[in-house]
């Protein structure tokens, strides 16, 4: 043959193939027809029948002038040599010159499952694009509509990275797909982003035809059932307020409540989803205390006063329970948004010693501020175990975190005999499975609400901003107070995206502030709430004291656990088995 290159001449069907045990993409025989054709005779592997003047039985047919199955002779015949312009490497067509013959499949594409194709394009990924709980390390597979030119599909054409850093790992291309391993697990509970360049090329010689965006999301930490467990039996019974006009607005959701995690689309799909309760949890342990924090998420929030309606509005609480002399709750903490100010109201237990300061609300006895519940949610199999579920008040319209207990004042929770005189609400009360409630009363309907770890489905997306993620972009970069756990150094998202407003805030942005108050590092209260506790429970008259791990006494402010800051020491001496 001319200029040495080898023509194809015929090629076995993929019967035969099959037949003779090849399993996958490699060299397969190559044969021909007995026909002693010179022109050569080319295979329509489809097995279909062809415009071509004398198709034979055994599915060869001539590369003559009357056939779509092969090049024109002569027309396209850039080498001269009066064959197709057409060889076989690796059971692959590689065309050498002019245009491309019909070829309807090549012998790899039938073992491969491919076949005749016009452009080179992605057809899946395993995991599924956005895919959560992926394994960590990671590996991702890209599946495209033809075979895969091997020699292009490397870290100059594919780009993996996390937080902005690439991540190395092997490469492998099967068929029509490739597989990425990363070397070495990635930051837990993070987004992994895939880039492919327009290099990434079919064997045929088709590109992409633009960049390929692709992503999913590693999981945390193990063992979070127990931290779930926990959450479950303090999980507060909530009285949610309801407005005459703004029911749908004022019942609880989560944020994927119409089946995607885009922020832009809540406010206007409120009204078009179940309304299906949830809050969010996330169980935090130093060596003292656990933190428990509620997330409670509406799709938007109505105007009350001037300036302070928006969609993807939160609020939130977190109870503080001792762990010895045996598991008990201590104090909630509540925080809400009003206008251009962020309250933070706190009660305590009597017995849990925590004096009345400046920055306590109130104390109140531990059956009141936690009486029992009947129900036995989150103490399944464990002996002496009571629900204690602390009674919150949710308001309409500006959702503020409140106290049933507490009359508030007047612009926060108000709740007195007055107000309730016309009140209308909905009650929640957690457990497995959500339900929709009815409409709002005195007493209100009961509802089932259920508990979604906020570690496990907001925290991965942190960094997801924009119209098709949660937040307005990715500013917000949590700066602890000296001498704190730092944690790992990354911007994310510090306010929910809204194109009206972007006042509501991730409990990891939630800020202390106020004339009255001393004022902690934003995103202390949910990132570091043993700090925060200490500060507003510390006096000079009744400080709370150091831990002391042998008689296991006072406050720790020493984390066996806290997933954001990436402080796992669970197994230490301090912490092992603390969990029941």
């Amino acid at each position: 043959m001319g200029n040495g290159l080898v023509v194809w001449r015929s090629v076995v069907v993929a019967v035969t193939l099959l037949g003779l045990g090849l399993a996958g993409c490699g060299d397969p025989p190559i044969a021909t027809n007995g026909s002693g054709d010179a022109t050569g005779d080319v295979a329509k592997l489809d097995g279909k029948t062809g415009d071509v003047a004398a198709d034979s039985v055994d599915g060869m047919v001539d590369a003559a002038t009357d056939g779509e199955d092969a090049a024109t002779d002569g027309a396209s015949d850039a080498q001269g040599d009066g064959g197709p312009d057409v060889i076989l490497t690796d059971g692959v067509f590689i065309y050498d010159g002019g245009p491309q013959p019909d070829i309807d499949a090549t012998a790899d594409d039938i073992l491969c499952g491919g076949g005749k194709v016009t452009d080179f394009h992605l057809v899946s990924t395993d995991p599924p694009e956005g895919g959560a709980g992926v394994a960590n390390p990671f590996t991702f597979t890209m599946t495209f509509n033809t075979l895969v030119k091997a020699v292009v599909i490397g870290p100059n054409t594919v780009q993996v990275s996390v937080n902005g850093e690439i991540i190395e790992g092997k490469f492998s291309v099967s068929c029509n797909s490739f597989t990425f391993k990363a070397n070495s697990a990635v930051l837990g509970a993070s987004r992994v982003d895939v880039t492919l360049s327009p290099l990434v090329q079919a064997e045929i010689g088709f590109n992409l035809p633009n960049q390929v965006n692709y992503h999913f999301y590693v999981r945390g930490y193990d063992g979070m059932a127990p931290y779930e467990k926990l959450a479950q039996r303090y999980a507060p019974t909530l009285r949610q307020a309801v407005a005459g006009g703004n029911a749908a607005n004022d019942q609880l959701r989560s944020f994927d409540f119409d089946g995607n995690w885009a922020a832009s689309d809540n406010g206007a799909n409120v009204s078009k989803f179940p309304a299906l309760g949830q809050a969010g949890w996330s169980v935090l342990e130093t060596q003292s205390h656990y933190f428990i924090t509620y997330v409670y998420f509406w799709p938007h929030r109505t105007v009350v006063l001037a300036g302070v309606a928006f969609d993807n509005d939160s609020s939130g609480a977190t109870v503080a329970v001792a762990k010895w002399p045996a598991e008990h709750p201590v104090a909630v903490t509540t925080w809400f948004k009003q206008k251009s100010m962020e309250e933070m109201w706190t009660w305590v237990t009597s017995e849990s010693g925590i004096p009345k300061t400046g920055y306590v609300r109130g104390v109140l006895p531990e059956s009141t501020l936690f009486p029992p519940s009947k129900d036995t949610w989150g103490c399944e199999n464990i002996a002496g175990c009571t629900p204690r579920r602390y009674p919150a008040f949710l308001t309409s319209g500006n959702h503020q975190s409140c106290l049933w207990l507490d009359a508030g004042d007047n612009l926060n929770c108000t709740n007195n005999a007055a107000t309730q005189v016309d009140l209308k609400w909905i009650d929640y009360v957690p457990g497995a499975t959500p339900t929709e409630p009815g409409a709002a009363a005195a007493p209100g309907p009961v509802a089932t609400y259920g508990l979604q770890s906020t570690y496990d489905t907001w925290w991965p997306r942190r960094q997801d901003a924009g119209a098709d993620g949660m937040w307005t972009d990715t500013s917000y970069s949590y700066v602890p107070a000296a001498t704190r756990p730092p944690g790992v150094k990354m911007v994310i998202g510090g306010k929910f995206y809204n194109k009206d407003n972007d006042a509501s805030r991730p409990p990891w942005a939630w800020n202390w502030k106020g004339t009255d108050y001393y004022q902690l590092p934003v995103g202390t209260v949910f990132l570091d709430p043993a700090y925060a506790n200490a500060k507003r429970f510390q006096d000079t008259k009744n400080p709370l004291g150091d831990y002391n791990a042998a008689k296991k006494t006072g406050w720790s402010q020493d984390y066996c656990f806290n997933p954001y800051l990436y402080i796992d020491l669970r197994t230490s001496a301090n912490c092992v088995g603390t969990v029941p």
